[in-house]
């Protein structure tokens, strides 16, 4: 399975629970992870301070971080523009899974707002789900 496909998976069902306004903890839980996969697929492979970092895994042996700080350094210096957006589902998914999963309205949202911005700008609009070559 391709990145792009789990993404859309992970955004399918993100966008069901959404419209069914039960499960809001959810809603944030699957926008992070869609947009984990948006990003990754821009972000990898692709050489990074002298360093070629094929996937996730490299890149955080490389930056000696967890996979979430690795990634969260990478959106920042290489998607900036979609950063605060990543940030923001990130942090929310960490709350909404290990410290309340009560979540209101506004911040699912923003979630679904947010992974909808990840998802665009990670796309080209081609009328496909192909997306940009990371630069190198």
């Amino acid at each position: 399975m391709s990145k792009q496909q789990h993404a859309a998976h992970n955004k399918k069902l993100c966008e069901k629970l959404y419209e069914e306004n039960e499960f809001r903890d959810w809603v944030i839980t699957t926008a992070f992870y869609a947009s984990i996969h948006y990003v990754d697929a821009q972000i990898f492979p692709r050489d990074y301070n002298g360093e070629h970092l094929p996937s996730i895994d490299k890149a955080k042996a490389f930056l000696q971080k967890s996979a979430h700080q690795t990634r969260l350094k990478l959106v920042q210096e290489l998607l900036p523009n979609i950063y605060k957006d990543f940030k923001f589902l990130h942090d929310n998914c960490l709350n909404a899974r290990y410290i309340d999963y009560h979540i209101d309205e506004d911040t699912s949202q923003k979630a679904k707002k947010y992974l909808d911005t990840i998802a665009t700008t990670c796309q080209v609009f081609t009328g496909s789900t192909t997306f940009f070559t990371p630069a190198h």
